[in-house]
């Protein structure tokens, strides 16, 4: 098997309560863009 590297950075900052609100906006926006939930995410929170 190969290594490979996974990086991850920041998609935005702030609060416990603003990273949530803003998960929730991004969430809610990919399922009206695309009609279904993103891979991972099987329910609305």
């Amino acid at each position: 098997m190969k290594n490979e590297k996974n990086n991850s950075y920041n998609i935005y900052q702030g609060t416990q309560k603003q990273i949530l609100t803003q998960e929730k906006l991004m969430i809610n926006a990919y399922f009206i863009n695309n009609g279904h939930l993103p891979p991972g995410n099987r329910i609305f929170r």
